[in-house]
């Protein structure tokens, strides 16, 4: 019996002396706060610490989550049940029971003063919260995801990739300096149970996580070769999903059965830059604005090729360049193609050019063989340049002929390279040209590259305050716009025998033009065509083109714009989450933000009421934006950016129109683009068309300026100066003020 009874004693101070060290000894003091859902809780949950991990409450922790709690003293073991989801803990054990499985966590559960203590982070992450720590305030913030990632998948041909999501929340792509990689993080996200990845094979992996003390999703892929992106602005929101927009990639170099060499690639593509090296035998070609990707490679035995090599030879700006060894005295050339999205080579054989003149506005030259030309137009001065492939010269063309008073003064012929004879004109002034090529006799051909000016389309374009008309000729053109009342009516002449009226389908009338006519005389003994808008009704107009100029653009105003509406909406680029753009630890955002205060401040100055799609630190998603603008009915939608790239020596500022607007947005975007270039100093980018969300989707006059790069140390530096903010608003502003001085009465 004594024996028992010292057992029955020990075993006590043991079981006691347990308890006290895990009620008692490891605590010490806690001054973290916790939030759930938005709601300050720590004064319910009373938190501490044991063994440097915090553990609340487990009553007051269940009821603010909504779930059932059943403790079983016998055993010292607690349950806590939630969406058929059940976690059962043991007072001393470092393992938490998930259902049918296990975890180990950071502290055991307690008993202090009666209550028992749970760790807080490994519970709540098992019931889905996900949990923000801010480490300067000691808080942690709890939230159920706001949104799930359901699947990624490829869309069409590859030029996408589709996060397919059950809501949007915060996102942003987040620039690295590998351009193998691309990063996406979304706020307050999680990975769907059933979560689906479409998109891994043996060039890409993806893979998926919670940034560690963030409520964050990320989405990494990683790839063989550069991913297809070109900036953070290429993701955008399509039916609650998100989308991320690729650049072409190459997909094929294949020798095909009708003796063609063909080069695919799963978007358009741009017309190559070509040239020829010797020893060894190679024709280059360059191909703007293509990626390098896994593609399939098939060049059988042919008498042609010896081998293609591909690579990546510039990332900024982008070109593919695909080198062709070619066997001896073998001949390749580019010919027309159908499809947008290839290239297309064939056999060739060297020709020789003779008998070059110029007569009747056309040049004139002769070839032994059949040859495919290569075309482009340079200005200041203005130049027809012809690349003549797989070429060279007879003994009577000459290096230089002079024209007198013609649209062509001058024609120069010098060789490129070693198998391209290149013929320049030297215009007057830009013009369309037309080439022919015709079998004369057999083993001659004579081609004609004949210039005059054409139409090409007419359109109109109805926009929230302007009704826009867009004459499209090939070449220049001098013009006059006139105004007649009685009716109201907008004439353009058009100087030059361009087209018989008709030759050119007119557009159904749209807006304020309610009809259209044509006709064609002689004045002064010039050829004039005249093209005739009737109107609805006349509140001023304004011409957004030069003169002369291939693309003939009028705004007619809708309304009484002057004084009826000045409201401008100002968009800060990225916020809140996303911080775009990063320098060495200057955040775009921030950046944005400031410069869209100082011009705020600016436009209300001169009686503007002035709009924020965002008035702090906040994120906005790009639908949000565009809704914001449109049912505020803006007249104008300025977006402001700033830009980043791969390498550190990019620069300059480039302002962004969308491809779907022209007219009044393109007039915005080149008056401001002209101010911040003039105010700034910096290398001027130009005005580019891009299918940006914001820009593509509101109603009015839109424009995106990226004023700089923060990826450029030197930019970046201005960027962190007060005085060069004020001067990118002031600069900005006088661009508004530019454009919208072109249409006062």
């Amino acid at each position: 019996m004594n024996y028992k009874k010292n057992f029955i004693i020990i075993f006590t101070a043991i079981i006691f002396l347990f308890f006290f060290t895990y009620s008692s000894s490891v605590f010490s003091e806690n001054t973290s706060k916790i939030f759930i859902n938005g709601q300050n809780n720590t004064q319910n949950l009373e938190p501490l610490k044991s063994n440097g991990a915090v553990l609340v409450r487990s009553k007051a922790l269940a009821d603010s989550i909504g779930a059932e709690l059943d403790w079983l003293g016998s055993i010292n073991t607690l349950s806590i049940t939630q969406d058929e989801k059940t976690v059962k803990m043991m007072v001393g054990s470092p393992y938490i029971q998930i259902n049918n499985t296990a975890i180990k966590t950071e502290s055991p559960m307690v008993i202090k003063d009666g209550y028992t203590y749970i760790p807080f982070k490994d519970i709540m992450n098992v019931f889905g919260f996900l949990i923000e720590y801010d480490r300067i305030d000691d808080a942690y913030y709890l939230f159920k995801p706001q949104s799930h990632l359901k699947e990624v998948m490829w869309g069409p041909n590859r030029q996408s990739m589709i996060l397919m999501m059950d809501n949007i929340a915060p996102y942003r792509i987040k620039l690295t300096d590998d351009p193998k990689k691309l990063i996406v993080e979304i706020e307050k996200a999680a990975v769907s149970p059933k979560f689906l990845d479409k998109v891994s094979n043996k060039n890409y992996y993806l893979s998926t996580k919670r940034i560690e003390n963030k409520a964050t999703l990320q989405i990494s892929l990683t790839s063989k070769y550069p991913i297809p992106i070109n900036s953070d602005e290429v993701i955008s929101e399509q039916n609650g999903n998100l989308i991320i927009q690729f650049m072409p990639q190459i997909t094929a170099i294949n020798w095909k059965e009708n003796g063609t060499l063909e080069i695919q690639a799963n978007g358009d593509v741009t017309k190559p830059e070509v040239s020829f090296l010797e020893n060894p035998r190679r024709m280059v070609l360059d191909i703007p604005d293509l990626l390098l990707s896994e593609f399939e490679k098939n060049i059988k035995d042919n008498e042609w090729i010896k081998n293609v090599r591909v690579s990546q030879f510039q990332f900024e700006p982008m070109v593919l360049r695909v080198v062709l060894d070619l066997k001896e005295d073998k001949y390749l050339n580019i010919v027309n193609k159908e499809k947008t999205d290839t290239i297309v080579l064939k056999p060739a054989h060297r020709a020789k050019i003779s008998d070059l003149n110029y007569e009747n506005h056309q040049i004139i030259f002769k070839t032994d063989a059949s040859i495919e030309p290569d075309f482009f137009t340079l200005t200041d001065p203005e130049r027809l340049v012809i690349n003549l492939f797989n070429t060279y010269r007879d003994e009577n063309i000459l290096d230089e002929i002079n024209i007198e008073k013609n649209i062509v003064n001058r024609i120069r012929v010098g060789r490129f390279d070693s198998q391209i004879v290149r013929i320049v004109a030297d215009l007057n002034e830009m013009t369309s040209y037309r080439w022919e090529q015709e079998q004369y006799s057999k083993g001659t051909y004579i081609h004609r590259i004949s210039f005059a000016n054409k139409f090409d389309n007419i359109e109109l374009l109805d926009q929230n305050m302007y009704t826009n008309i867009n004459i499209n000729v090939s070449g220049e053109v001098n013009y006059k716009v006139r105004k007649f009342s009685y009716p109201h009516r907008i004439v353009v002449d058009i100087s030059g025998k361009e087209i018989t009226p008709n030759e050119i389908e007119l557009p159904d009338p749209v807006g304020i033009v309610k009809e259209m006519r044509m006709s064609r005389f002689e004045l002064d003994n010039e050829t004039v065509t005249r093209v005739v808008f009737e109107l609805s009704d006349y509140y001023n107009h304004n011409i957004l083109s030069d003169n002369p100029d291939s693309n003939i653009n009028i705004a007619l105003a809708k309304s009484k714009i002057q004084g009826e509406n000045n409201i401008i909406v100002l968009d800060a680029g990225h916020g809140g989450f996303d911080p775009g753009a990063v320098g060495s630890n200057l955040q775009e955002k921030d950046v944005n933000f400031k410069i869209v205060k100082r011009l705020e401040s600016i436009l209300k100055s001169h009686g503007f009421k002035v709009l924020l799609t965002r008035d702090d630190d906040t994120f906005i998603s790009l639908s949000q934006r565009v809704q914001f603008a449109n049912n505020n009915n803006a007249r104008l939608f300025i977006s402001i950016h700033n830009n980043s790239s791969n390498k550190n020596t990019s620069e300059g500022t480039e302002t962004f129109i969308s491809p779907n607007k022209t007219g009044d947005s393109y007039l915005l975007a080149n008056s401001i683009q002209n101010q911040l270039v003039n105010g700034l100093e910096l290398v001027n980018r130009g005005v580019k068309k891009e299918n940006l969300y914001v820009i593509k989707y509101t109603k009015m006059p839109a424009v995106l300026v990226e004023v700089a790069f923060l990826s450029n140390p030197n930019e970046e530096k201005l960027l962190r100066d007060e005085k060069f903010i004020t001067k990118t608003a002031v600069s900005i502003s006088r661009g508004i003020f530019d454009y919208l001085d072109k249409f006062k009465d």
